[in-house]
């Protein structure tokens, strides 16, 4: 039988804060987080990276979230291989998934 589902896409955007003075790359990121302020109102400017990197797809029905289930994105996988738990399901473009 059918299920309504919401479906959640993480696109990825990409904003760049310039000129961000640190004394090491990793020291600009908060830096530039700062910076950034608001995100809110910064995603009005934000250029869409032109890829998902992940879903989240929840039965309608199910305010508790026993039945949510993560997906990676396929092209996002040999990035993340060895950061996740065994039991996580890739999906490509198309909707086949396999097991991770």
């Amino acid at each position: 039988m059918e299920k309504e589902h919401d479906v959640h896409i993480f696109a990825v955007v990409r904003i760049k804060i310039p000129r961000v003075k640190a004394n090491s790359a990793l020291e600009a990121i908060p830096k530039a987080l700062e910076e950034a302020g608001d995100l809110d109102q910064v995603l009005s400017r934000a250029e869409y990276a032109d890829e998902i990197s992940h879903y989240l797809v929840d039965e309608s029905d199910d305010s508790e979230h026993q039945h949510s289930t993560w997906f990676l994105d396929a092209e996002h996988w040999d990035q993340v291989r060895n950061q996740v738990e065994d039991g996580v399901r890739v999906v490509n473009s198309h909707g086949n998934t396999r097991a991770a």
